[in-house]
């Protein structure tokens, strides 16, 4: 069976590549009338769009503006379809691989907290009631059904300091002797901006990265979180 996902982003729409009219054509032959989002809002009402994308692998959902409640409503009814009706079981977020395991970790096995897992991200636009709805919905959904639950994951890569964090407290955690050895690597990367570093010294932390993960899987590292580290030391390099 194909692994189906959904995808979301923080997309503008742009309407300015059509002339007014070619646009108003468009989106008359193209929009499916809706009423407006609130939290009795029946799911059926995608129906007419369930039939386009039952065979869809991907599912892209943007927006028109940021933050927007409205939108934000939406999106949270259709990923319920999505999920419900639709068969997706990967929910991928426009945010920070390492800043969205906390919500993972929360939908698959109730640890932490929503509030805790949403305070992580970097974008203030997914720090809404609408998100923290969505995800107490997920979580929801993988206590029901423990054999098909949903995963979620951030796309993007664009800070150290996340991934930094969490090599320092399982360095600490696991052998503070490696964590000793290696601490100007980590204060290095607690204080770097990936775009200002240049490619060499880019390349360096990631080889040393690579070099500290190496010793803690010696040490005798769980599973879990080994598996942190080594996608760490992916978005670093």
């Amino acid at each position: 069976m194909k692994f189906r996902s959904l995808i979301l982003l923080i997309l503008l729409s742009f309407p300015m590549l059509l002339s007014g009219q070619q646009f108003q054509d468009w989106l008359n032959d193209h929009s499916v009338p809706l009423s407006l989002p609130h939290p009795t809002f029946d799911l059926q009402e995608f129906d007419a769009l369930g039939s386009s994308l039952k065979d869809a692998e991907v599912i892209a959902l943007g927006d028109a503006t940021h933050g927007t409640r409205e939108f934000n409503q939406m999106k949270y009814h259709l990923i319920r379809f999505a999920v419900e009706h639709l068969g997706i079981r990967l929910i991928v977020l426009e945010e920070g691989f390492v800043e969205c395991l906390a919500i993972n970790q929360y939908l698959q096995s109730g640890r932490g907290s929503v509030e805790t897992a949403l305070d992580l991200l970097s974008v203030w636009a997914w720090k809404t009631e609408q998100m923290k709805n969505l995800v107490e919905w997920m979580r929801r959904w993988n206590m029901g059904h423990p054999n098909d639950p949903v995963a979620f994951y951030g796309m993007d890569m664009q800070s150290f300091k996340s991934p930094a964090n969490l090599l320092v407290e399982y360095s600490i955690k696991r052998s503070p002797d490696l964590f000793l050895t290696h601490r100007e690597l980590l204060d290095s990367l607690l204080n770097s901006s990936g775009d200002q570093l240049s490619p060499k010294l880019a390349r360096n932390l990631a080889h040393q990265t690579q070099a500290l993960i190496s010793d803690l899987r010696v040490g005798a590292f769980g599973a879990d979180e080994l598996g942190y580290a080594d996608r760490n030391h992916l978005l670093m390099a």
